[in-house]
């Protein structure tokens, strides 16, 4: 149960509190990173909830609400296909990380930060778990808050930019590669770190 590996962590480590931390987005060739950290209370639990990729839009939507609603603490921060292309995705998604960690810890003591992946491996104050949002419930949420959030975005973008199906590939793939093919890239919200070559996504950095 994704719920009793954070309880486990939580009486090992002897914490006060969980935070779970995940971001989506960063594989996109459009807009923003989007990054969301939660902490829960003890007794709240939905088996129903996990990695917000294997969710329908209902679920999502649905376990959003009910995830905030029963949270007792969230934060969601935001970096721009500016900020990617000006500093790289990989700082950016540090950077957010890192700024999640110390607004949680502005607020509560004696925390643990579960993070997704093993980009905050080297970090202190982390702990790292690949495949993470299938594993711990903090994740799971973090994950779900993190994706409802950009999904609206770049939703209200492809009104925008009607030409290049950003309600479907979200920036994402080689449906997004052909459309930038036939109408060309998308100027204002394309990341220029990202090029494509050969029916390929390739980062500059």
């Amino acid at each position: 149960m994704l719920k009793e590996f954070d309880l486990e962590l939580k009486a090992k480590h002897k914490a006060n509190y969980v935070v779970g931390m995940d971001e989506t987005g960063r594989g996109s060739m459009v807009f923003s990173l989007v990054a969301a950290c939660v902490i829960l209370p003890d007794d709240y639990y939905n088996p129903k909830i996990t990695d917000s990729k294997k969710l329908s839009h209902t679920q999502l939507e649905e376990f959003e609400k009910e995830i905030k609603e029963n949270a007792l603490f969230y934060h969601i921060v935001e970096y721009d296909n500016s900020a990617i292309d000006t500093i790289g995705i990989q700082q950016i998604n540090i950077s957010a990380f890192i700024q999640l960690k110390d607004i949680a810890e502005s607020k509560y003591k004696n925390i643990i930060n579960l993070v997704d992946g093993n980009i905050m491996k080297n970090h202190r104050g982390f702990l790292s778990f690949e495949k993470g949002d299938s594993k711990s419930f903090s994740i799971a949420c973090a994950s779900i808050l993190a994706k409802t959030h950009r999904d609206r975005s770049i939703i209200n973008l492809a009104r925008e930019y009607p030409h290049w199906n950003l309600e479907v590939n979200k920036g994402y793939g080689v449906d997004y590669i052909n459309h930038v093919k036939d109408n060309g890239y998308p100027n204002k919200i394309h990341r220029f770190s990202y090029k494509i070559k050969d029916d390929k996504q390739i980062k500059l950095f």
